[in-house]
């Protein structure tokens, strides 16, 4: 034996890294594309889209092969080789859920209004309005992510974002609602306060969110002014359900009080959690 290994060793060499590197390449090519679900429990549907028909659901340690992607959702093929559809975004989170909502199918795009050289609108103090539709929108997106939702900043510090190009950042990003936050001013200081909810298309969705979101915000110390039309671009030119929120008057002494509060910021994201929460549930 040891003469015929001697005498055949290179031959046997060559095969045996011919037979590993098969093997390797075998191995890789099985699982390429291949992904273990990390959740306890995700959705699928007949279609890629949350409004598709629900067609069961994938638990944790699945293993789902992904055949394509489509705006933001994932074909997969699942071990009993049926297909189906799942957001992109769940099956490669590895966070557990705080809770399975409708909410954990949606992508919502953030958009801190103003920033950089537009400082937004002025506080009796001098105080930015950038400043403060930021902290406010950055609260807002860490009420919504644990619970599964895509969340689209359309600016994460100080710079300017054009008007123009909000609306394409959400069409972009195949968003299911666009929420603009701001903060309100009126021509002279302390002659106005509350908090209005805004929104141009009454058909697409828009004037339900708005009414969805304003509803949660009576337990505010700032008073609301209702949902109200405007004439915003950034939801004028949007084509799904957009809305702007002002969220006080910022050159008003009583509502800039709560404004630079923590806590009056946290309220409000919690009361879009919310309001997002009740709009998902019938749209």
């Amino acid at each position: 034996m040891q003469t015929y290994i001697k005498k055949n060793f290179i031959p046997l060499t060559i095969v045996a890294v011919f037979s590993i590197f098969t093997f390797v390449i075998a191995f890789i090519l099985l699982n390429k594309n291949q992904e273990t679900v990390a959740l306890n429990k995700i959705p699928i549907h007949a279609g890629p889209s949350r409004t598709s028909k629900t067609i069961g659901f994938v638990t944790k340690g699945t293993k789902l092969k992904v055949v394509k992607q489509t705006n933001n959702w994932a074909l997969v093929r699942q071990p009993n080789e049926k297909i189906a559809w799942l957001p992109v975004w769940l099956l490669h989170r590895k966070t557990p859920l705080k809770a399975l909502t409708p909410l954990a199918e949606t992508t919502i795009m953030l958009d801190a209004g103003h920033g950089g050289n537009d400082t937004g609108a002025l506080s009796n103090t001098g105080q930015f309005e950038k400043t403060y539709t930021l902290k406010t929108a950055k609260l807002v997106r860490d009420a919504l992510e644990p619970y599964g939702v895509n969340v689209i900043m359309t600016r994460t510090s100080d710079h300017i974002v054009y008007l123009d190009k909000i609306p394409k950042i959400a069409e972009a990003h195949h968003a299911d609602a666009s929420i603009s936050f701001h903060f309100d001013s009126s021509p002279a200081a302390n002659t106005a306060n509350g908090l209005t909810a805004y929104y141009y298309h009454h058909n697409n969705g828009s004037f339900n969110l708005a009414s969805a979101i304003n509803g949660q915000m009576h337990n505010l110390p700032v008073v609301s002014r209702g949902v109200e039309f405007g004439n915003f671009l950034v939801i004028r030119q949007n084509t799904l359900p957009a809305i702007l929120l002002e969220n006080g008057y910022i050159n008003s002494d009583h509502d800039f009080k709560y404004i630079q509060q923590a806590s009056y910021r946290q309220a409000i994201a919690d009361d879009v959690l919310l309001g997002l929460e009740q709009y998902f549930k019938t749209h």
